[in-house]
């Protein structure tokens, strides 16, 4: 869930970094023939975390993880080859996805990505319920959840850490 996540990140005393990603399929509408591709909505460090190269373009501006601000894209590089013929003017290009207009702003390195793979990639937007405190939506589990942790950590530490921040 959210609360969790935040409560991981914000509470860890093991991870150097802790990113969450959330998939799904939609119809993308704008680039020939509808289809249905395969989304992602990442958090604001996903791409750093996992060392994930772009092409061409940029990633996603802190700003973008705002409520209504992150109407922005980033592409699969092979869904780029397949959709958009590898053609770098397609950076600004608006496409409509699950019924919401986004602009293109990149395309991820051409084997870069995440661990279920996805054609587009969106910002992961950190409403209300994005809140270590709150006690709200701690079950509504729809996040996947990465962490890379700091040097030396051992995995029994990092499993004693995450059963303290489950108990708080």
């Amino acid at each position: 869930s959210a609360p969790d996540f935040m409560s991981v990140r914000e509470g860890n005393r093991v991870f150097e970094k802790v990113e969450a990603y959330s998939t799904g399929v939609f119809t993308l509408l704008g680039a020939g023939e509808p289809q249905e591709v395969r989304g992602a909505s990442v958090s604001d460090g996903m791409f750093e975390l996992l060392g994930l190269p772009l092409a061409v373009g940029r990633g996603f501006d802190p700003a973008e993880h705002r409520p209504g601000q992150g109407k922005v894209s980033v592409l699969d590089y092979g869904f780029w080859q397949r959709a958009f013929g590898g053609r770098n003017d397609v950076l600004g290009r608006k496409v409509t996805v699950g019924g919401d207009s986004y602009t293109i702003v990149g395309v991820l390195g051409q084997d870069a990505r995440l661990p279920d793979v996805a054609d587009m990639y969106a910002p992961l937007e950190f409403g209300e319920t994005f809140s270590a405190t709150t006690a709200t939506s701690r079950r509504s589990e729809y996040l996947d959840v990465i962490g890379r942790a700091r040097e030396g950590i051992t995995d029994a530490q990092v499993m004693d850490d995450l059963r303290r921040l489950g108990t708080q």
